[in-house]
């Protein structure tokens, strides 16, 4: 790859609401530095954009590898561009209340607990609730339930306007 090349990412299959694509990327020396804009250009021309985080550095600490997350509405190639920033789309974003992280986006908004009979306090998506109830979506394994843990662990691992990931850990 020519250190002046944008990486393409190959997208087999999309979505009119977007689908989300997440995935590695490798980079030249020099490219990308952490915190730089990111955006793609999809095969319609259009500007959408990106995320990212880096996973490894080049020795002069740019990114080597990064964690790349966006949408797509089509099938095809998507070009990725560095240092320019995208007209803003649907937000992700992340909130915490007491022992409830938040997320939400356009279509979809979950809270995850640190305490209490489930791991999911709400569940709704496109403006339908999917629990009646915490307890009502337990993990199992033998005797082990998450019901029964009396508080769970939750870390951010990423966090940017495309997407939210925690880690929630228990006795489980």
């Amino acid at each position: 790859m020519s250190t002046n090349a944008s990486p393409v990412i190959s997208v087999a299959y999309g979505d009119p609401a977007g689908l989300p694509v997440s995935l590695g990327v490798p980079f030249p020396a020099r490219m990308l530095k952490e915190g730089m804009p990111l955006s793609v250009v999809a095969p319609n021309g259009e500007v959408r954009p990106a995320g990212g985080r880096p996973l490894a550095w080049w020795p002069d600490g740019s990114v080597r590898w990064g964690l790349v997350t966006f949408t797509a509405p089509a099938a095809g190639d998507y070009r990725l561009q560095i240092g320019t920033a995208a007209p803003a789309g649907p937000q992700t974003a992340l909130a915490r209340a007491g022992d409830r992280w938040i997320i939400t986006s356009d279509r979809l908004r979950v809270a995850v607990c640190e305490t209490g009979p489930g791991v999911l306090d709400e569940l709704v998506c496109d403006g339908h609730a999917y629990l009646a109830a915490p307890a009502d979506l337990a993990l199992c394994v033998d005797d082990a339930s998450t019901r029964h843990e009396a508080q769970r662990s939750v870390r951010v691992l990423e966090e940017t306007a495309q997407r939210v990931r925690l880690r929630v850990e228990g006795a489980q």
